[in-house]
């Protein structure tokens, strides 16, 4: 609500906001559709709801926008990601167009979202580390993959036309054998956005990160350990998965090579501290 309250006339004009949900509730859906077209009406500004479908090739709720490629590719030239904790300035929004305007060679620019606290002590030390040293070591870190940088998954802006060319289809990701097998064993694919990267640069185009002060970024940090380590859980097992896939893969490049690699290390470690 804060982004649609500060836009303006010109980037509504530009936009359309699709918010999805993963609920199945049809109480909750009905209030969820509710809100959305009060907010439409509110701020003037096209807004959709879309239930996320639950595709039957493993990638399960954590598909995010795959199969939103797939429907709507010939209709947008980009899509700005945000989680429901997420926020990215309309201001910034502008100037995240106009680089990807000047710059046809780059499918994927992720902004580097500053933290939030959510009022906790392990949330305020997040919020430090976060916004005094995380720039420092991420900057170096994007200096060294070029352009074959990092992708979170949320807090970027994507251009259509790469993702198209990379994902035809939300398969085309993971080999259809790999895919065909995953619901059989009961397991999802729970870290797709490093996949997603990897497989933009293998297509020759570029991710990269900007770490412009004047972008306007931010997410909320856990506000508890736990909460932290079952999301870091969740991404490092999935690089389990896509290790195995891309590593071994010619067309990857070294860098999405050591980033898959990394993920599986640190796992190792967790597991390690919890045995």
């Amino acid at each position: 609500s804060h982004v649609l309250a500060e836009m303006d006339d010109s980037l509504k004009k530009k936009v359309h906001i699709f918010i999805q949900s993963n609920s199945d509730d049809s109480t909750h859906l009905a209030e969820e559709r509710a809100v959305i077209e009060k907010y439409s009406r509110l701020f003037n500004v096209p807004c959709f709801h879309r239930r996320r479908s639950y595709p039957e090739f493993g990638i399960g709720k954590y598909a995010g926008f795959l199969d939103w490629i797939t429907e709507f590719r010939s209709v947008y030239k980009y899509i700005v990601t945000l989680d429901a904790d997420g926020y990215i300035a309309p201001s910034s929004i502008h100037r995240m167009i106009h680089f990807m305007d000047h710059n046809l060679n780059v499918g994927i620019l992720q902004t580097f979202p500053k933290s939030l606290s959510m009022g906790s002590l392990y949330g305020d030390l997040l919020c430090y580390g976060s916004n005094a040293h995380a720039p420092f070591f991420l900057c170096g870190i994007n200096y060294l993959a070029g352009g074959c940088g990092c992708y979170w998954g949320h807090n970027a802006i994507l251009r259509i036309d790469s993702m198209k060319e990379s994902l035809p289809n939300p398969r085309k990701v993971y080999p259809a054998w790999f895919t065909a097998l995953l619901p059989h064993r009961g397991i999802e694919i729970l870290s797709h956005d490093p996949a997603e990267a990897s497989v933009i640069c293998a297509n020759h185009h570029e991710v990269r990160a900007t770490f412009d002060e004047t972008i306007a970024s931010y997410e909320h940090a856990p506000s508890h350990p736990l909460t932290g380590l079952l999301r870091d859980r969740r991404w490092l097992v999935g690089e389990l998965l896509n290790v195995l896939l891309f590593c071994f893969n010619d067309r990857t490049r070294m860098f999405h090579r050591l980033t898959f690699t990394y993920g599986c290390c640190v796992y190792s470690i967790l597991c390690s501290c919890r045995s």
